[in-house]
């Protein structure tokens, strides 16, 4: 599917999330919180981290999450990842780790929504918005403490983020990309990576294993 089709659709679930439940409505489930999302920062300065995406979570599924797991990666669209909110909520209150949504994130909008759901991290797609959405959506999550991440998957990806200090957290499908960011920043690799004894040597310590 073109990225045109993926944004068309998704814009239009977000309208009808939006009926369903109005940004008034939000405000006062934003004002009910009284847990601060935890700091993926933090969490990844330590020495070796390791990611567990779990690609079509089942609620009713048992999982053998290793207690050295790191964070979680779950779907949130119900649109083309077979995912949901509500996983997002379930999956933070069971397994007691941080959550990372992955969506397509358009608009400010669905930062509001993936904060009532608990979510820690949001997975952002560079190449489906422009710099002005992007910087947006950017700096509300940070705001609310919800760590933006960047999927990195071409130069122009990286060249765009670049103008941005904001952008600290990326995720490489192409490890030969990681030449172009500096080594300050949280890169992050999966862990089928042909060469991930050398990015380790170079210094890479966050990996993800996905789970289908």
């Amino acid at each position: 599917m073109q990225p045109e089709e993926i944004i068309s659709l998704k814009f239009k679930s977000i309208e009808d999330k939006k009926k369903e439940l109005p940004s008034h409505i939000l405000e006062m489930g934003l004002n009910m919180l009284y847990k601060e999302p935890i700091d993926l920062k933090k969490i990844f300065s330590k020495d070796f981290c390791e990611i567990i995406e779990i690609k079509n979570f089942d609620q009713d599924k048992t999982y053998n999450i290793a207690k050295t797991t790191s964070a979680l990666i779950i779907n949130s669209d119900d649109v083309f990842l077979h995912g949901s909110l509500e996983n997002i909520s379930y999956a933070k209150e069971n397994f007691n780790l941080p959550v990372i949504a992955r969506d397509f994130f358009l608009e400010e909008y669905q930062v509001y929504l993936i904060r009532i759901y608990q979510a820690d991290g949001i997975i952002i797609e560079p190449s489906l918005i422009d710099d002005q959405t992007l910087e947006k959506i950017s700096l509300l999550s940070l705001a609310m403490g919800i760590e933006p991440i960047y999927e990195i998957r071409t130069q122009n990806d990286i060249d765009r983020l670049k103008k941005f200090d904001f952008a600290n957290m990326f995720i490489f499908e192409n490890e030969n990309l990681i030449s172009n960011i500096k080594k300050t920043k949280f890169n992050i690799f999966y862990d089928t990576a042909k060469n991930k004894e050398n990015l380790t040597e170079r210094g890479a310590k966050i990996f993800i294993r996905v789970l289908i």
